[in-house]
């Protein structure tokens, strides 16, 4: 599939395993374990990015704000579903359970924006988050990838000149160490 399509997918398997392992919500992503496996969400979503026009320093951001999104989400998830079984109670019956703070003390003069947007359904699809921010994410994601495609791209070395570049240090250290 497209950049999106493969992007969505990294996104998906990270909810999916944070849906099923729910305890990972707790772990420091910065302290991970340094294990193969911890690599995988981050080299996929690498991989789909690399060679986009983004900057190397853009692709690993933008990784990050994924993850983070997702994370969040599934950490809102987790949290709806604790308060679910705990209160007996379930997203919609708890705001139908506050309407007379809504009628009796909220101030739509105070809080005009968000008045506005309640009057749309802004809020309706806020129990069910991952597909609408997720596409909002990706959506703003293409603007930048056109952005920086339109502006000329930015190369990032491919693998084997990375690697070239490592084989060609230890030559250039033992050459310097003879000189």
């Amino acid at each position: 599939g497209g950049l999106r399509q493969r992007l969505d997918g990294v996104a998906r398997q990270l909810w999916d395993e944070h849906q099923r392992h729910p305890w990972l919500l707790d772990v420091n992503r910065w302290r991970l374990p340094l294990a193969p496996h911890v690599f995988a969400f981050d080299e996929a979503g690498y991989r789909i990015l690399i060679d986009t026009g983004l900057t190397a320093s853009q692709v690993v951001d933008t990784i990050g704000i994924v993850h983070n999104t997702v994370v969040g989400l599934a950490r809102a998830a987790a949290a709806e579903d604790a308060d679910r079984r705990s209160q007996g109670t379930d997203y919609a019956a708890y705001w139908a359970s506050t309407a007379d703070f809504w009628e009796e003390t909220f101030d739509p003069s105070r809080f005009p924006a968000m008045t506005r947007l309640w009057s749309v359904g802004a809020f309706d699809n806020a129990s069910t988050p991952f597909d609408p921010q997720i596409k909002g994410l990706f959506d703003t994601l293409e603007l930048l990838i056109d952005r920086a495609q339109a502006e000329g791209g930015n190369p990032i070395p491919s693998f084997e000149e990375c690697m070239a570049r490592y084989s060609a240090a230890p030559d250039e250290e033992r050459d310097a160490g003879l000189a």
